[in-house]
């Protein structure tokens, strides 16, 4: 295989439990021409003394310290960075990769973007494998898969990706700081938007740590709103309002906002208020809904049938 520069942008904040593993496995790829730029993200914990180690004892990886920002304000800094390789890849620092994770990526580098698969670990055992169907993607099929809840679950996130930088560079692509939820899916739309083809491929070499209570699993107040200004933001990718994806993003939102505040019924009664008081409800068209679990909460909530869905979630019937 011809040498590649290959940049890979390693977030961290508080995570000194994990950043050791996630950084050994960088070490260890069987892939060598690596870039490995590790931004710590104002750590108030050992993560910083341990990243520094790393680093110390590895050319190829560089540490920098900026102040809290938040993770997307970690990663423009890490693309800022990096001194210019051809690809680029992200990885969370409480995760980690195998051994030929690099390696597999890029023997797919021709296209303009590499999606793999993933491994959710809990408590160090595996508990799920996220693994797509190997084929390739071009523009005149990319909204119809990625507005998919199959495909869903592992092309909106960063990582499992070789990004070609170029791409990224010319067209100015970055996380946006001011997004809260969902910016890593903005990110990844409005890159695949300038992709002419992507490729989609069975293998799973990243390991995602489930660990409670990071960002992507907290609890936050407003989440109904948070999910609304996602899907506003979104449109400004694919200009998709009140059509058939808008009304898949919309009721995807409804679905996960209603199963996170399912623990308490009054949270949850909280939230079923916020959807149907929701101006953008009364815009949504059944017939423009094609996934069954959404046209069901779909029919309870112009129904106002609250109990009976808090019944089907509490008891995980149907959802």
């Amino acid at each position: 295989m011809k040498n590649t520069k290959i940049g890979i942008i390693v977030t961290v904040y508080n995570k000194e439990a994990q950043i050791a593993e996630c950084l050994s496995s960088v070490r260890q790829q069987s892939y060598k021409d690596i870039e490995v730029i590790v931004i710590d993200d104002g750590s108030v914990d050992r993560s910083g003394t341990i990243c520094q180690t790393f680093c110390e004892k590895d050319k190829r990886f560089q540490y920098f310290y900026k102040e809290n920002g938040g993770v997307s304000s970690a990663r423009n800094y890490g693309l800022h960075k990096f001194k210019g390789g051809e690809y680029v890849v992200f990885i969370d620092g409480d995760d980690f990769i195998d051994a030929n994770y690099i390696e597999r990526l890029l023997q797919y580098k021709k296209y303009d973007l590499v999606i793999s698969g993933f491994r959710k670990i809990k408590n160090g055992k595996e508990i799920e494998d996220i693994q797509p169907k190997n084929q390739v993607i071009s523009q005149g099929n990319l909204e119809e898969y990625l507005f998919n809840e199959q495909s869903f679950q592992y092309v909106g996130v960063p990582y499992t990706k070789l990004f070609k930088f170029s791409i990224i560079k010319k067209h100015h692509i970055l996380f946006d700081e001011n997004v809260t939820l969902g910016e890593d899916v903005i990110f990844n739309f409005t890159y695949m938007k300038y992709c002419n083809e992507i490729k989609v491929i069975s293998f799973v070499g990243y390991n995602n740590s489930i660990i409670p209570n990071t960002l992507s699993r907290k609890n936050y107040k407003n989440f109904w709103k948070m999910n609304i200004s996602f899907i506003d933001n979104l449109d400004d990718v694919f200009h998709y309002k009140y059509e058939n994806y808008w009304a898949f993003m919309y009721m995807r939102s409804v679905l996960i906002v209603l199963a996170t505040e399912s623990c308490r019924f009054k949270a949850f009664k909280n939230a079923w208020k916020n959807v149907i008081e929701d101006k953008e409800f009364n815009k949504l068209d059944l017939v423009k809904i094609y996934n069954r679990k959404q046209k069901i909460v779909y029919f309870l909530l112009k129904h106002n049938l609250m109990y009976s869905t808090y019944i089907f979630y509490k008891l995980k019937h149907v959802f």
